[in-house]
């Protein structure tokens, strides 16, 4: 977690969000040529493809952080993340139960099985709530019973080809308008939102099965093992072959400071 003289910069973004709490020290975020500092008890917060880049402002920045996707079971509360940029922790007690949580993200991510795998998330859940907490945001109205729907029809059959002209009918809109309107919900478009589905179960089944490659492409409706291939090392920035040979980790990443793109 303590990191020296460290930058990163991505022109393009995170794929998926991302959020920063520092613990000590500071840092430096600048998000569409805009500084944010990062300062103890103090969340950064970015949604996907927002250009970025960061660095140590002290001898000594400590930070936790997570690259997520939000779960489609937090559809009822995970829009409101969509515009938050920088949290101050300032009730009593929030900054360390928030580390908590971290820790036990830490903790229980790299352990095998499906209890580990919701206790991680069920910490991850934790993290976003309190930051959506102390945002000062609260829902508003019923859940929106047609985003439920996309999602839903996103997450099934993963090896089906995705039709955004069917959806976008199913929605009344064009299919220039409903992307637009799924990014306003979830923060990514359709498309990569599917696509970080498809990866994330390819990561699992390559953990948990002992499925050969060409099945779990098969299963996931990509076009070939290559293409199976050069998808997941863009992703997760190692091929499939040695994902399996490692330990069995979460496909959600976590810890101290990403790997510079």
């Amino acid at each position: 977690m303590r990191n020296r003289d460290y930058a990163c910069q991505r022109r393009h973004g995170a794929r998926d969000w991302l959020l920063a709490f520092t613990k000590r020290g500071a840092g430096l975020f600048v998000v569409d040529g805009k500084p944010i500092q990062a300062i103890k008890n103090r969340i950064i917060i970015l949604p996907p493809g927002r250009p970025h880049q960061y660095r140590s402002e002290s001898e000594a920045w400590d930070f936790y952080w997570v690259h997520f996707l939000p779960d489609a079971q937090w559809r009822e509360w995970a829009e409101g993340l969509v515009g938050l940029s920088r949290i101050d922790l300032s009730t009593p007690g929030v900054a360390q139960r928030l580390e908590q949580a971290f820790i036990r993200l830490l903790l229980d991510q790299d352990r095998e099985g499906p209890v580990s795998r919701g206790l991680s998330q069920a910490s991850l859940a934790e993290i976003l709530l309190l930051t959506l907490r102390e945002s000062g945001w609260e829902q508003r109205g019923e859940p929106d019973a047609r985003f439920d729907q996309v999602l839903e029809a996103l997450s099934a059959d993963l090896g089906a080809k995705l039709s955004l002209a069917r959806l976008s009918v199913g929605m009344g809109l064009s299919v220039s308008g409903f992307s637009h309107w799924f990014r306003e919900k979830a923060g990514i478009s359709p498309i990569r939102y599917r696509q970080r589905l498809r990866l994330r179960k390819a990561a699992e089944l390559l953990s948990r099965t002992k499925a050969s490659f060409t099945e779990i492409a098969s299963e996931l409706g990509f076009h070939s093992l290559f293409h199976f291939s050069n998808q997941f090392k863009a992703w997760y920035g190692v091929r499939p072959r040695d994902w399996r040979k490692r330990e069995p980790a979460s496909s959600d990443e976590t810890g101290g400071p990403p790997t510079p793109s």
